[in-house]
C-alpha cells in the first residue's frame, strides 16, 4: 500500500510520457484513486510555506492519521511543541516539520527508530491511506497514470496471463460467495 501511494504520487509529478513504471500483473488489475482524486487529496507542505501547524494537523485528522507519541508506522502523526513528525503513505520514511509561528521553517526526513535525521527536504507531499480515503471517487488502472502512446514490456506472458487469470477467478468466486450470502440478489452499483 505504501509502495503504491509513494509510485502513484511520483508518477502524478511527471508528465506521462516521461514515467517508467515497473510493477506485478495483479497491481494493474486493482484499481487505484483516479489521478484528479490524488492530487485533489495531497497536501502539499514546502518550506517558507504559512500553513500554521493547526491547519496541518486538522488535515491529517481528516485524512484518518493517528495522533501518536511517535510515529512509527505510515497513517501516524506526532506533535511536541513546535515539531510535527508525520508518516506519510506516499514515503519509506517519516518527516520531522519544524514550525517557527506560522512558518515551515524545515522538513527533515528521519530514521523513526533512532531520531535520526537522514536527510533535508524542501517539500513533503501528505497522502492519505489511498485504499480507504475517498472511497466514493472513480477508481482507475494504475495504466490511467500513463500516456496513451506508452509501451508496455512483459517479462513472461504465459505467467502475467495465468495470474491474471487467478486474479480473475478470485473474484468471480468472491462474488459467487457475496451473491449466495445475499439469497441470489445481485449487486447493483448506484448510479
Amino acid at each position: 500500500i505504501l509502495m503504491r501511494a509513494e509510485a502513484l504520487n511520483v508518477v502524478n509529478t511527471f508528465a506521462p510520457s516521461d514515467v517508467v513504471m515497473v510493477t506485478y500483473p495483479e497491481a494493474l488489475c486493482e484499481r487505484v484513486l483516479n489521478r484528479t482524486a490524488l492530487v485533489e487529496s495531497a497536501l502539499q507542505v514546502r518550506v517558507g510555506d504559512e500553513p500554521s501547524m493547526e491547519v496541518v494537523v486538522d488535515q491529517l485528522e481528516d485524512y484518518g492519521f493517528e495522533r501518536v507519541a511517535y510515529v512509527g508506522e505510515p497513517g501516524q502523526y506526532a506533535v511536541r511543541g513546535g515539531i510535527l513528525d508525520v508518516f506519510s503513505y506516499a514515503h519509506d520514511f517519516p518527516h520531522r516539520l519544524e514550525f517557527f509561528g506560522d512558518q515551515v521553517e524545515s522538513i527533515r526526513v528521519f530514521e523513526p527508530g533512532t531520531q535520526l535525521s537522514i536527510r533535508v527536504s524542501d517539500k513533503i507531499s501528505l497522502i492519505p491511506d489511498i485504499r480507504a480515503y475517498k472511497l466514493q471517487e472513480e477508481r482507475v488502472s494504475a495504466l490511467e497514470y500513463l500516456a496513451p502512446q506508452s509501451l508496455v514490456f512483459v517479462g513472461d506472458v504465459r505467467a502475467a496471463v495465468a495470474d491474471l487469470n487467478k486474479t480473475y477467478q478470485k473474484a468471480c468466486d468472491a462474488y459467487l460467495g457475496v451473491k449466495e450470502e445475499t439469497g441470489g440478489q445481485t449487486l447493483r452499483s448506484s448510479p
